[in-house]
């Protein structure tokens, strides 16, 4: 069985912005980074 693509990224990793996590023919997902991981100041 295939491994899900957003498995697959160590989002850790990831700074701030927008990413595209996804493309289904016309239809995109974004994955929106507001914040870096494990850097403190929280939501």
């Amino acid at each position: 069985m295939e491994r899900i693509a957003s498995f697959c990224v160590d989002h850790t990793k990831l700074d701030r912005g927008m990413y595209l996590s996804r493309q289904d023919g016309d239809v995109l997902t974004w994955d929106i980074r507001m914040k870096k991981p494990n850097h403190g100041d929280y939501l």
